[in-house]
């Protein structure tokens, strides 16, 4: 068998699967030389093609042939080249120069003959018709009705839909864990898709296999039983008439053939609460995948490294540095400012990186940080936003001077307007949006000091139907909301920071300020507390200026919405949208709250040390506690000679039982460290994961 011609998505010297059916026309397996694009290069395939019955392809114009397989997808041929069964059983390709392209390595192995089979499966036999080599044992891209996956085998997406190598970046295998898709990075396998999960207790080799309704996973069962768990699909109308593929997007999308659509997408395997964020459009580990991201619809204006290092004067003027890297200011050609994020590093931030590009690139508000244009050149990724001529707001809040004083006009429309963002994010959004790290820093003003919402790196999509995910904890210490500790994560974590930052705007101080005299007022959760309970919240009222010193009745007021947002049960904290009519006086709200902060008896605070602890059987997942400055009530000090790590542990497990009750609806209201009486035994604990901490201002 040789290639010659010169016809673009061709065939050459075809061999055809025996027919399924009599039928005139059918679909049927065939393998070949085939070209896509400019035909200057050629692969030996496996393709799904439409004949009539003198065996001539038919239907073209819908898209045929279909290639489920190649042998030399990263080492294609040219013209003239040739594949040959040599007299010892070897399947050879040798490119027009002589030089071996791929070969099946079965020398002396008995090979009698090849045969494609109805199933599309090329197969080297030997004389007693059994098996010595089969292209189903080799998958590259692709699985077809029949076909298996076997652990250690994989799917691996291509470079890009035009380039077919082996990308070496995406790939979708069988694990002892279950079916999961992986990216590649720094010679580390991550999952960023679990299809199917189940536990391993037999020997026996795990596999998938794709069955007519059902990618069907088999670990600890063997066929003909019933798989471990299995993804339903659209069942196929004709053979071999449906396939799936992994693509460069990181989608495994299905593949169906009807009659009056040609080729049409029936199914996409890998779609679930992450949306397009969840998927890894990247190229190599430091690298994005240029040709995907060209392909996204909605995606802002691209630039190059180049138009970007000459915008900001190779990056000479620092606006901040977060945990994601450092800001840039910029001008265009038309000398409009922007702000340029530069992101370092890889992995955490690559999916910054792509959360930010699709997700704030897709939605616009007013409330909302606009990103204008993005660039993605090898190890270079870079965000261009709208500048903000006022910077964050916690420049406008803690820093002592006449000169960054905000009235009280002025916060109240900055409060509003945060509302309004995260309202847009949670309930206006196709999918709803959870920002994860509402603080100050994250908010910035423009120059008429209107708020945005800014940073959804570390954002998050879910289902509109779908009322919680559990994440791995993140966030800014001070900020994170107390159901952290049982991973039962909704959009009411952002509605708690947001309560944060609202005492924060309505006090003039952080909300763990080091500067206070007095230890205990050093928290800012502990003093509202007390002062709520001795109904001087008058006196939290930020005595810095004296326009919030003569609205002091309107600010008590909206402390007290504050304190609703800072339920410690996130039940019953309001929905954004509810914040937004309370705060423009549509709808009133009961003012007599019980102010049950539960950051009283636990507070975030820097860090001395880390422990990870997780206990067997009770706690699916490792809680990660990081220990600070770790005070005591003079009755419990002899606490500390016991140990902080039994007490964390005690914490971990007392919250997590706490709010698995709350759950089902048996929480009392007392109680996340035990009785009002006893209150704070343990005042300062930092609650957080190490690699998580925001490192931003």
């Amino acid at each position: 068998m040789s290639v010659s011609g010169n016809w673009c998505s061709v065939l050459f010297f075809l061999i055809f699967s025996t027919p399924f059916s009599c039928l005139v026309d059918a679909q049927r397996y065939a393998c070949g030389f085939f070209c896509n694009g400019t035909c200057d290069s050629y692969l030996f395939a496996v393709f799904i093609v439409q004949t009539n019955s003198v065996s001539n392809i038919v239907s073209p114009a819908f898209g045929f042939p279909h290639v489920v397989w190649s042998a030399n997808r990263n080492n294609p041929v040219r013209i003239n080249a040739t594949l040959e069964l040599t007299s010892d059983g070897n399947l050879v390709l040798q490119d027009a120069d002589g030089a071996i392209a791929w070969s099946t390595n079965t020398s002396g192995k008995s090979v009698v003959g090849l045969n494609l089979t109805d199933m599309g499966n090329l197969v080297l036999f030997d004389k007693n018709k059994a098996a010595v080599w089969q292209s189903f044992d080799h998958p590259t891209d692709s699985l077809v009705p029949g076909q298996k996956l076997l652990e250690g085998k994989k799917l691996t997406a291509s470079v890009s839909t035009t380039n077919w190598t082996d990308g070496g970046l995406l790939s979708l295998s069988v694990t002892n864990e279950g079916l999961f898709a992986f990216i590649e990075s720094n010679n580390t396998s991550v999952p960023y898709y679990k299809l199917l999960t189940a536990s391993k207790t037999s020997k026996e080799p795990s596999h998938a296999r794709y069955l007519n309704r059902s990618l069907a996973l088999f670990i600890n069962t063997s066929e003909p039983r019933e798989p471990d768990g299995e993804v339903f699909l659209h069942p196929a109308l004709l053979f071999p008439g449906q396939y799936m593929r992994l693509w460069p997007d990181g989608h495994l999308r299905v593949y169906e053939w009807q009659q009056y659509n040609g080729w049409t997408v029936v199914g996409d395997l890998l779609t679930g609460i992450f949306g397009e964020c969840g998927y890894p459009l990247k190229k190599g580990a430091d690298e994005i995948e240029e040709d995907c991201l060209d392909q996204v619809p909605g995606l802002p204006k691209r630039f190059s490294f180049e138009e970007l290092k000459v915008m900001t004067d190779n990056f000479r003027k620092i606006l901040g540095k977060g945990g994601f890297g450092s800001v840039f200011e910029g001008t265009q050609t038309d000398g409009t400012k922007v702000a340029v994020k530069r992101l370092e590093g890889i992995g955490e931030i690559n999916k910054s990186f792509l959360a930010e590009v699709k997700t704030i690139g897709s939605i616009h508000h007013l409330n909302l940080l606009r990103l204008i244009g993005f660039c993605a050149e090898k190890s270079q990724n870079l965000l261009v936003y709208e500048y903000m001529p006022n910077g964050s707001l916690d420049r406008w809040l803690f820093q002592r001077s006449d000169e960054f004083m905000l009235d009280w006009q002025q916060r109240k429309k900055i409060i509003l307007d945060i509302a309004k963002g995260l309202t847009y994010l949670h309930a206006d959004c196709r999918q709803k949006i959870l920002h994860l790290d509402i603080k100050p820093q994250n908010i910035l003003l423009d120059d008429n000091f209107n708020a945005k919402v800014a940073d959804f790196g570390l954002s998050k999509l879910i289902d509109r139907d779908q009322s919680q995910v559990v994440t791995t904890m993140r966030g800014t210490p001070g900020y994170l909301a107390p159901e952290w500790l049982s991973s039962v994560i909704t959009e009411k974590v952002d509605i708690y920071s947001f309560g944060v930052v609202m005492l924060e705007i309505l006090c003039g101080r952080k909300v763990f300020d080091r500067s206070q005299p007095e230890e205990e007022d050093m928290y800012l959760l502990s003093i509202f507390n007390k002062k709520a309970e001795e109904d001087k919240l008058s006196d939290l009222v930020d005595r810095h200026s004296n326009d919030m010193q003569s609205n002091e009745e309107e600010v008590v007021n909206m402390m007290k919405v504050a304190a609703w947002c800072l339920e410690s049960d996130f039940v019953k904290r309001p929905s954004m949208s509810m914040v937004v009519k309370v705060l423009e006086d549509v709808t009133e709200f009961e003012h007599n709250l019980h102010y049950n902060l539960v950051l009283t008896e636990f507070v975030l605070v820097s860090v001395t040390s880390a422990v990870t602890v997780q206990i067997a059987g009770v706690v699916k997942e490792a809680v990660t506690i990081l220990v600070a400055v770790f005070y005591f009530h003079d009755e419990f000090s002899w606490l500390k000679g016991f140990g902080l790590f039994t007490i964390l542990v005690g914490v971990s497990l007392f919250n997590w039982y706490k709010y698995q009750k709350l759950q089902a609806g048996h929480a009392n209201e007392d109680g996340m460290l035990g009785s009002r009486e006893t209150n704070a035994s343990a005042k300062y604990v930092i609650l957080e994961e190490i690699d998580d901490l925001d490192e931003g201002t």
